[in-house]
C-alpha cells in the first residue's frame, strides 16, 4: 500500500470501521472527509459534492477498494503502522459520531456546502435535488458539527 492508503487504513481502524461487514461507502467518504478536515494524517483526497451521492472522491474510492481487499486477506500487515496520540485525539469527535450512528453523509455534505453557502441556501439545494430536508434539519446538523468540534467558528 502507498502512503495515502496506509493513512486511510489507520483512520478507518481508529474509528472502529469493520471491513468484513456490509460497507456503507457514504460513511467511509464522510469519515475520511472529516479526518482530512481535522488534519489527522497528511492525506488529502479531492472531494466534490454531487447532488445525488453527496460527497464524492474518485481517488478515495480507488484507495478504499485496495485497502479493503488487503484488510480481508491473511497477509494483512497493517499492524506495523499506528497513529500518534495527537491524531487519535483528533479522531475522537468522529468516533463519537460513528458510534451514535449519526447520518455522517448528511453531516459531511452540510459541512462541505457551508464553505460557500448559508444554511438557508443549503436547504434549498437539498430540496432542489429531491432530498427531504428542512431548514431545521440543516440547522441541527450545524449544531452537531459545532458540538463535536468539526466546524470552526
Amino acid at each position: 500500500m502507498d502512503r495515502s492508503q496506509i493513512g486511510l487504513r489507520l483512520i478507518l481502524d481508529e474509528v472502529g470501521f469493520n471491513f468484513s461487514n456490509d460497507i456503507n461507502y457514504e460513511d467511509v467518504r464522510s469519515i475520511v472527509y472529516f479526518a482530512s478536515e481535522l488534519e489527522v494524517v497528511p492525506v488529502r483526497y479531492p472531494f466534490w459534492w454531487h447532488y445525488n451521492r453527496g460527497l464524492s472522491s474518485r481517488r478515495l474510492y480507488e484507495d478504499f477498494s485496495i485497502v479493503r481487499k488487503e484488510a480481508l486477506t491473511p497477509l494483512d500487515d497493517s499492524d506495523k503502522w499506528s497513529l500518534d496520540d495527537n491524531s487519535r485525539e483528533r479522531l475522537n469527535s468522529i468516533k463519537i459520531l460513528v458510534s451514535k450512528k449519526r447520518e455522517l453523509g448528511f453531516l459531511a455534505s452540510v459541512h462541505f456546502l457551508l464553505r460557500s453557502h448559508n444554511e438557508g441556501e443549503i436547504t434549498d439545494i437539498f430540496r432542489r435535488y429531491g432530498r427531504n430536508c428542512s431548514y431545521s434539519d440543516v440547522k441541527e446538523a450545524v449544531g452537531t458539527l459545532k458540538e463535536h468540534c468539526l466546524l470552526r467558528n
